[in-house]
């Protein structure tokens, strides 16, 4: 398909040049200010006017004027798929000043055989100016140029004028007239625009995403600047390696006054360079129909420009009260389902520990925290680094990774193997006799603080909100303080216990009890691995999941030959085992197909009546006069689950909802979604659940409510809000 659109391009264009040279070997005559050519029979198709206009001091303005006949169009400078641009030659006693100014042309799709060219399908004036020498009298242009319709015609005019120095005041409105035509710099016309990532090269061509704020980024939705390309939404410079097809712009999703155009390019040689940088012209015109078109050229990469609009700033918080309330989120984190496997984990060893000195406590607890902080450091290190790059993640964005939770699931895996006596992690054999009465050391414990991490992102407690949003608006070096801080949080109790062992001693001794509590809880930690793998369904689709399983069957099978080696005495250590489980694990991940999949599907929403989320939907409600719910949710998030649960499928919460003339919508963040994600940031938010309830007078400043909900703390906030939604709603009424 490419070669053959490559071929007739270049097949059309030399039969065009061969067409134009012929028509230039048999011109010749007089050289009128104005002629015709392009002959269809009889009647030309295309008529040349020279016009001048005097500036003073020996300065002009020269420019041909190219006037088409109805439903024909000559063409730009770049003409696209086909065609050919006007060439012009002056012939002054003097100098020409500048280039051809070549005013916003518009775009000529030909569907039937997939080009796209561009031109003017009206009188153009292709002006210039220029100096003269003193007691110069005229100015003479050769123009050659294609008039196209259902054929292509070759004209070639040779015209002159006199340079006369009374300025003819037609002459001069026609130039001003064409100049407010030709595309300012970006810059000059108070226009914006950023590619939202990295050109990305295929082999069939290359492909990019272009944002333009036509009135600024700070205008918003009072700009009154708009695409004026119905065809395309950016005309693209000519560039030898590719040929670039703009499709119309359309409004960003979650930047008023900002519009998204999408490129796609073709490749033009056989060879597949690095896409050259990306210019043109973005048609706009203003309310009163004038044009208002512009230049781009050397676009930045600016990702998100949702959240480039609206950046929030950070809370007004001291960094240090951030740290405070991340303390106490990564506190309240060990109440959250999503850490109870390993908080059980850890009550087993500390009832082992019960009669232990305070050395082996502490060692414990140093090995735990060791790994809480060397995850949370990682997982700032992640954010950074992403940022660095430009992106734009957020709390929990690795549970939107199907290769992280295929990773983490091998993990779990492992886990319960060790806790089901399959394997040891310790590398004294000799223990193995009193599997299940001992833990295996502060190794394990250091393994058990990067588990508790693992499993906590994907809740947000109170106060946690706050301090992580705060921190992913912050420098890189707060980013890491609150991480930490959370961590520190997390591991508290496990600390408090080391430094008071008598507590511990309350608990019961170690025994033969513990080895069926070690199976029980190897049980609850498969049980994850189950909801990860749903989770992976709703990510990756479901051949990712059939792929996941053959992976965690391996790796039970390389656990089971590690066990056995060690039952059978062979000094097999712990680091060899996490060697060929790593090397497992990377050789399977590489060979699934692990991109996100469109064929995930979404689950049953809390609330039945609730639409999905888009912020252009929300302002059309809000307009309307109707006060809006939005809840953001993801299935791997256990704390919207369990507010779901409790409170959001209560039977009296969507009776409610209707009779207060709500409109309720749905953000599901299971999978990678920025439009999702900048809302969040917005909102100062960087992770869910979050629940936010817009009143029309106020569109700006919702109100949210807390992470953990209670029904009745929602339905005062639904009638509250409604209540003072209703002079808005009246009024829109």
């Amino acid at each position: 398909m490419i070669a053959s659109h490559r071929m007739r391009r270049l097949g059309r264009r030399a039969a065009l040049a061969a067409a134009l040279v012929a028509a230039c070997a048999g011109a010749a005559g007089a050289a009128p200010r104005e002629a015709a050519d392009a002959f269809d029979g009889e009647e030309h198709r295309l008529v040349a006017r020279l016009l001048v206009d005097p500036l003073g001091a020996d300065t002009w303005r020269i420019g041909v004027e190219l006037a088409p006949d109805p439903g024909w169009h000559v063409y730009w400078r770049n003409p696209g798929d086909t065609g050919l641009a006007p060439e012009i030659a002056w012939q002054l006693r003097g100098e020409v000043l500048g280039p051809v100014d070549w005013p916003t042309p518009e775009a000529f799709p030909d569907p039937a055989i997939e080009l796209i060219s561009y031109g003017y399908e009206r009188p153009v004036l292709l002006a210039t100016t220029a100096r003269s020498e003193p007691g110069a009298r005229s100015v003479a242009a050769t123009v050659d140029a294609l008039v196209c319709a259902h054929v292509c015609l070759p004209g070639h005019f040779e015209i002159e004028a006199p340079l006369d120095p009374t300025p003819d005041p037609a002459v001069r409105a026609r130039f001003d007239a064409e100049s407010l035509e030709v595309p300012r710099a970006a810059a000059a016309g108070g226009v914006e625009a950023s590619l939202a990532g990295p050109i990305e090269a295929g082999d069939e061509g290359p492909r990019a995403t272009l944002v333009v704020w036509p009135c600024g980024r700070g205008a918003g939705a009072r700009c009154d600047v708009a695409p004026a390309g119905a065809k395309a939404g950016l005309y693209p410079d000519a560039a030898p390696e590719v040929a670039w097809v703009a499709a119309p712009a359309r409004p960003h999703a979650e930047a008023p006054g900002a519009v998204v155009i999408d490129l796609r390019g073709i490749w033009l040689g056989e060879a597949r360079p690095q896409p050259p940088p990306l210019s043109g012209v973005v048609p706009l015109r203003d309310a009163e129909g004038q044009s208002r078109a512009v230049r781009v050229a050397e676009l930045a990469v600016v990702p998100d420009a949702a959240a480039v609009i609206a950046a929030p700033e950070p809370p007004r918080v001291a960094w240090w009260l951030a740290a405070l309330y991340a303390w106490i989120g990564g506190l309240i984190l060990n109440l959250m389902p999503c850490v109870l496997p390993v908080l059980a984990i850890k009550l087993t060893s500390l009832a082992s520990l019960a009669h232990h000195d305070r050395s082996a406590h502490l060692r414990h607890a140093a090995a735990y925290t060791g790994g809480i902080a060397v995850s949370m450091l990682a997982l700032a290190a992640a954010v950074i680094a992403l940022r660095a790059a430009g992106s734009a993640v957020g709390w929990g964005f690795q549970m939107q990774e199907p290769v992280f939770l295929v990773t983490i699931s091998a993990l779990l895996v492992a886990f319960a193997l060790n806790l089901f006596g399959a394997f040891e992690i310790a590398v004294d054999t000799g223990r193995l006799a009193s599997l299940g009465n001992e833990t295996s050391g502060p190794r394990r414990s250091f393994f058990d603080g990067l588990l508790a991490v693992a499993l906590a992102t994907p809740c947000s407690a109170p106060f946690l909100g706050t301090a992580v949003g705060f921190a992913f608006a912050s420098p890189a070096p707060v980013i890491a303080a609150i991480f930490l801080a959370i961590g520190l949080g997390l591991a508290t109790p496990f600390l408090i216990a080391a430094r008071f062992p008598g507590w511990s001693r309350r608990l019961p001794r170690g025994g033969a009890w513990m080895g069926e509590l070690r199976g029980f809880l190897g049980f609850a930690l498969l049980g994850t691995t189950i909801w990860l793998l749903a989770i992976l369904g709703r990510v990756a689709g479901p051949d990712a999941v059939s792929g996941a399983l053959v992976l965690l069957l391996v790796v039970a099978a390389v656990a089971g030959a590690f066990g056995a080696a060690q039952r059978r005495g062979r000094r097999v250590t712990g680091s060899a085992l996490a060697v060929a489980l790593i090397g497992v694990a990377a050789l399977a991940i590489a060979a699934l197909d692990l991109d996100a999949s469109d064929s995930a599907t979404s689950q049953v929403a809390a609330i039945p009546s609730a639409r999905p989320f888009a912020s252009a939907d929300v302002r059309a409600s809000l307009d309307a006069g109707r006060p809006v719910f939005v809840y953001f949710t993801a299935d791997w998030c256990i704390t919207c689950k369990v507010n779901e649960r409790r409170v959001l499928t209560d039977p009296r919460v969507e009776p409610e909802l209707a009779r207060l003339g709500f409109d309720v919508y749905r953000a599901d963040w299971t999978r990678r979604d920025d439009t999702i994600r900048g809302a969040l940031a917005r909102l100062g938010k960087a992770g869910v659940p979050v629940y936010a309830l817009y009143a029309p007078d106020a569109p700006e400043t919702p109100r949210l409510l807390p992470e953990l909900l209670t029904l009745e703390a929602l339905l005062d906030a639904l009638r509250e809000t409604a209540e003072a939604s209703r002079p808005a709603t009246t009024a829109a009424r």
